[in-house]
C-alpha cells in the first residue's frame, strides 16, 4: 500500500514532517521517498517525449501522530555531474552520510551535503516489505 503525503515542515536539518499519519495507515519504520520528475524533450525538435520519474531523497518514518509522520533521511540520489550526465549515483545511506547529509528549505542554503526540500512536495510513504526505489 502506497500512501500519497505532502511535506508539511523541516523540523531539523535530517528529519522532515509530512501530512499524513497513523489514520491513513502510516506506521514507525515505513519508507518515505520524495521523487523528481525530469521532462524529456527531443534535442532536434524540442517536442515533449514525456517524463521520467526519479528517487530524490528518501526517509524512514520515526514517529507517527494520527495526521502528521516524522522521517528521518536514509539517503538520496546525487544530481548528475556536470548537467546532462547519463549518470545518476545513489549514495549510500552509511552511517558516516547519515550524520553529514542535511535537509533545508532555503533553496539558497545548498551545498553537497545539503538537499532543498520544498514545503508541499509529494511524498510517497510505503511499508519497507515493498520493494525500495533504490
Amino acid at each position: 500500500m502506497v500512501v500519497e503525503a505532502k511535506v508539511a515542515a523541516i523540523i531539523s536539518n535530517r528529519e522532515a514532517a509530512f501530512n499524513v499519519g497513523s489514520d491513513s495507515g502510516v506506521e514507525v519504520g515505513h519508507n518515505a521517498t520524495i521523487y523528481r520528475v525530469i521532462d524529456v524533450e527531443d534535442p532536434d525538435t524540442g517536442a515533449p517525449l514525456g517524463s521520467v520519474r526519479r528517487p530524490r531523497v528518501r526517509f524512514t518514518i520515526t514517529h507517527v501522530q494520527d495526521s502528521l509522520s516524522v522521517g528521518r533521511v536514509l539517503g538520496v540520489v546525487t544530481r548528475p555531474e556536470p548537467q546532462g550526465s547519463l549518470f545518476f549515483g545513489v549514495r549510500p545511506s552509511t552511517s558516516t552520510e547519515k550524520e553529514s547529509l542535511r535537509l533545508t528549505d532555503d533553496p539558497k542554503g545548498t551545498d553537497y551535503r545539503t538537499v532543498h526540500v520544498r514545503i508541499g512536495e509529494s511524498v510517497e510513504i510505503e511499508s519497507p516489505t515493498e520493494e525500495a526505489p533504490f
